[in-house]
Parts: structure tokens; C-alpha cells; sequence
């Protein structure tokens, strides 16, 4: 049954996600930016972004595949006209991403000991999330993110399990490269961006918890030590690696010189500083340090406003959809009629059908979502306070407080940002809502179970081809737009 359900969840996907792709074939939002970013490694100009250079650097890579060596397109603004086709490949990798996440979401859902019903249900779930689907058609990065944290999660409960199964059969197993698998695929969350750290401190609040559970805690500290010594290992590897290519491949001068230092520019061919023999030539280590501090000041600082920015309260309630991109249609059409011998011209006005792109979630999933996430956080708190009263911890249900600790852990830091911030940054939250809702359905029994699953997994459905036209860009009219903007703040 896993086999099928996974096929199944596959085919769905990849029709979800190819129907209408590569369209656009235009700029769309931040493909201002990144899609400049990428084409930089190709000119090997130094460009300044303060996110780690590992998303821009993969989709160079699936650029390159191309076989452009020189990308004229231009990106001056939303909406310019892309020159070659370059962009389609730039767009492929986080594509793909989405593709694969709703397999993935299915395989942490297995892990959490879900059923195959229900961890399917998750992905499914996960396919008929509109903003999920919109952010992972265009060169963004927020797709490759929930991939390689997700992927983090579930290999990190692989490696528990197999590690359990061969300590009590002393069966010798290999369980070791599921760590590794783990730690690289969280590396890779956190190199992409920053918020993707919030994956590994998933992992180290299970460890700390283990050592503080166990009845030996010595030699529970020893193997959470070398759990938590290996992430660090593997995260660092990857990430000073990356920067390392990074640098490699960017040689020259560009328009990232501004952020730099002076001594920096000394590094970088065609600089002003380039000859400059009054200045020390910084090592790697050197460049790496200013470069990140520079990343985490811009960060720090971003205080620009944006007409489609919002607050992380309202995220869950998604009362600040973003508006990407549109195509405006003509609004006359003019028709001439012979009578005999004189000749009428009639101008006609018709509803013009534009397209809009918006990043717009299911309202059903989110709103749902959110309910759930609410009545788990006071199970949760309920049940922590009989167990320390009590201090019977056998009262504790550990996948209610796994999916409320991922959906904290992707949330709340959020609080402490000043920098303008956007709905996308809800998304890895998002989906361990959706993991909720699987989890709440899958305690139900009998035929009321499968009763619900089927309401839930049909009205997701419903509300996922409703507003699909805001999610593939599809032609509507004025009135068929309004209808689908309940609310003032969603326009």
C-alpha cells in the first residue's frame, strides 16, 4: 500500500506542478533578484545577497545545463520579457523540490508512526496548497529550503529507528549515514537560508530532551554529544564549502562591490582596487567572516517597507496574500457590419479576462491548519503539566509535541525580526500544520475516520481549483477576480 500511495502522491504532484509550467515567460517578483544572482556565477561578477549562496548557486548549476554562456536577458524590472530560455532552467530546480515534498512530508509523517492513510492525506494536502505550488514554480528558494529541512527531519527519525532496531537486537545494523544524511540535508536548509536553522534546533531540542529523560543520563549526554557533534561537523564542512565556490566563481568585479570592504575589492579583477598595493590581500577565512557579518547586518537592518509585506500574527490567517505578477487583457473590440449600401462601425466594450499571479494559500488548509495547531498546543501544555505534577512523563504523547515543537521552532523566532518580512516565511510552519491535521484525523476511528479524512482531503480540493486562477496565472474577469478576494487585504 506505501508503494502505491507514494506513486500516486508522485503523479499528482508532477501534474500539479507541470501544468502551465514554464508560464510566465516573464519576471516574476524576487526573480528580479535572484534570477540576476544566478546569472552572475555565469559572468563571474560579485554580487551581494543576504542570504548564503548555496540556493543561487544550484540553480546556476541547472542554468549551466543549458549551455548559455551568456545570459542577456533583462531583469530590470517585474514583468520585462525574458530573451532566452534560460529562465526555464532557472526555475527547474525549485520546481523539482516541489515536486518531491509532499513524498517527503509522507515519509516524516510514516516516521511518526502515522498511518499510510494519513501520512498520505499529509501529502496530498501538501500538492493542494496553493502558495506551496506558486513558490516552487519560479526561481525563489523557499522550495529547496522545506525539501532539505524536511528531508532533515525524516532522515533524522530514520536514523533513530534503525539505531533503536539494532540496539535491541545487538544486530550491528549501519545506522550511522542516516546521521550524516540528516546533518548534510540540514546543512543544506541553513545554506540556503538562515531560517532553515530552525530544522537542526528541531533535532537538538529531541536530544537535549533524551538526555534529560534517560535513566543513565551519562551515557545518554555521550551519544547526544555525538549526534549534535556530527551536525555541527557536517554543517560547517558544507557550509564553508560552499562559500568557498562561492568565491571561486566570482572573481570579478560586479555590482555587489558597494557591501565590501575596500581590501576585499582588492580581490576582485577589475575593481578599483583591484592594483591597489597599499592594501593587504585578505585570505578566505577573511573574506568569509566579512561577507557573513555583512549578510547579518543587512539582515539586522532591512527596514524598507513593501505594499505586500505583513506581520507574523497574521500569517496563519493569511490576511496578506502576495501579489506576483498580472497580464493585462484589451478591453474593446471593434466590429463592422456591410447593410446594403452604406457601411456601420460599432465599437463594442467587453470584460477584458486578465491574469494575476498571486502567492495565495488554500484557505482551507491554512485556516484548518491553524485550528488544529491550537487545540495541540493546549493538549501539549495540558499534558506537560499533569506529567510535572504528576511526574509520570509516560502521559506524554511525543508526536503532538514533535509536530507543535516544528511548528514553534519554524514560527516564533519570526517575533524577534524587524526586517520586512513576507507570507512566504510561514511556509515551513505551514506545513507541520498540515502534518497536524493528518495527526488529528488519524486519532479518530471507524467509519468517522474515513468520513473526515474524505470531507477534509474533497473541501482542500475545492478550494485548491477555486483559487488555482491566482495560483497558473489563468485569464478571469473582473467579477470572477472579485469574488475570489473576500477580504480587502487580500487585493
Amino acid at each position: 500500500m506505501n508503494k502505491y500511495f507514494l506513486i500516486f502522491l508522485f503523479v499528482l504532484s508532477c501534474l500539479s506542478h507541470l501544468l502551465f509550467f514554464p508560464r510566465p515567460a516573464e519576471v516574476v517578483f524576487d526573480e528580479l533578484y535572484f534570477g540576476i544572482y544566478a546569472s552572475d556565477y555565469i559572468s563571474g561578477k560579485y554580487y551581494f545577497d543576504p542570504h548564503p549562496p548555496l540556493g543561487k548557486l544550484l540553480i546556476a548549476a541547472t542554468g549551466g545545463l543549458s549551455g548559455v554562456t551568456n545570459d542577456s536577458t533583462s531583469y530590470a524590472a517585474i514583468g520585462d520579457k525574458y530573451q532566452t530560455d534560460i529562465y526555464i532552467w532557472y526555475r527547474l530546480l525549485p520546481l523539482i523540490a516541489g515536486i518531491l515534498l509532499p513524498l517527503v512530508v509522507y515519509w516524516l509523517c510514516r516516521r511518526l508512526r502515522l498511518s499510510a492513510l494519513a501520512a498520505f492525506s499529509a501529502g496530498l494536502l501538501v500538492i493542494l496548497e496553493n502558495s506551496l505550488l506558486v513558490q516552487s514554480r519560479f526561481i525563489f528558494l523557499d522550495s529547496m529550503l522545506l525539501l532539505s529541512g524536511f528531508t532533515a527531519l525524516a532522515a533524522y527519525l530514520t536514523f533513530r529507528a534503525r539505531r533503536r532496531s539494532a540496539l535491541n537486537d545487538n544486530s550491528g545494523k549501519r545506522y550511522f549515514w542516516w546521521l550524516v544524511a540528516s546533518s548534510l540535508a540540514g546543512a543544506l536548509s541553513f545554506d540556503i537560508k538562515w531560517t532553515g536553522l530552525a530544522f537542526s534546533l528541531i533535532i537538538t531540542l529531541i536530544e537535549i530532551w533524551d538526555v534529560f529523560q534517560a535513566p543513565r543520563r551519562i551515557q545518554a549526554l555521550k551519544r547526544s554529544a555525538g549526534v549534535l557533534g556530527t551536525m555541527i561537523f557536517v554543517g560547517l564542512f558544507v557550509y564553508l564549502l560552499t562559500f568557498a565556490v562561492h568565491f571561486a566563481l566570482l572573481p570579478r568585479s560586479g555590482q555587489g562591490n558597494a557591501f565590501m570592504s575596500t581590501s576585499f575589492q582588492k580581490t576582485l579583477v577589475d575593481s578599483s582596487y583591484h592594483n591597489d598595493t597599499t592594501l593587504r590581500t585578505p585570505d578566505f577565512l577573511d573574506k568569509f567572516v566579512e561577507l557573513n557579518m555583512e549578510m547579518y547586518g543587512v539582515n539586522a537592518h532591512m527596514d524598507a517597507t513593501h505594499q505586500y509585506s505583513s506581520k507574523w500574527y497574521t500569517w496563519p490567517f493569511m490576511m496578506r496574500p502576495i501579489f506576483y505578477w498580472q497580464e493585462t487583457a484589451a478591453s474593446t473590440s471593434t466590429a463592422t457590419t456591410s447593410l446594403a449600401s452604406s457601411t456601420t462601425t460599432v465599437s463594442t466594450t467587453v470584460s477584458p479576462e486578465n491574469s494575476y499571479i498571486y502567492l495565495f494559500g488554500n484557505p482551507f488548509t491554512y485556516w484548518l491548519g491553524i485550528l488544529v495547531m491550537v487545540v495541540l498546543i493546549v493538549d501539549c501544555l495540558w499534558l506537560l503539566t499533569r506529567a510535572f505534577l504528576s511526574r509520570n512523563r509516560k502521559i506524554l504523547k511525543p508526536v503532538p509535541i514533535f509536530i507543535v515543537i516544528g511548528f514553534l521552532a519554524n514560527f516564533l523566532p519570526f517575533i524577534f525580526i524587524g526586517r520586512v518580512m513576507f507570507l512566504y516565511h510561514y511556509q515551513a510552519a505551514l506545513v507541520f500544520t498540515i502534518i497536524g491535521i493528518a495527526y488529528t484525523l488519524d486519532q479518530l476511528k471507524g467509519r468517522l475516520k474515513y468520513i473526515l479524512i474524505s470531507a477534509t482531503l474533497l473541501l482542500a480540493l475545492a478550494a485548491f481549483i477555486y483559487w488555482s486562477p491566482l495560483t497558473y496565472g489563468l485569464p478571469m474577469t473582473a467579477n470572477q477576480m472579485a469574488a475570489r478576494m473576500w477580504f480587502p487585504s487580500w487585493r
